[in-house]
């Protein structure tokens, strides 16, 4: 059995991590079916995604940057 200190450590990091992947679906591309087939076109649509929120996230001066 874990420490419970570790269990909320890591309750912490899964939440922080949901939230993150909730702030990428704000971009309905990524919530919806990709329909483009050549390669590489789905990591580019999320990498775009994961970008748009990191930007969203530094331009937010009342939330700290982790």
């Amino acid at each position: 059995m874990l420490p419970t200190c570790v269990l909320c450590h890591v309750s912490r990091c899964r939440l922080r991590l949901e939230h993150v992947n909730s702030s990428v679906k704000r971009c309905r591309v990524v919530k919806d079916r990709i329909r483009l087939w050549k390669k590489g076109i789905r990591d580019l649509v999320m990498e775009l995604c994961c970008a748009l929120h990191n930007f969203r996230v530094r331009l937010t001066p009342w939330q700290p940057m982790i």
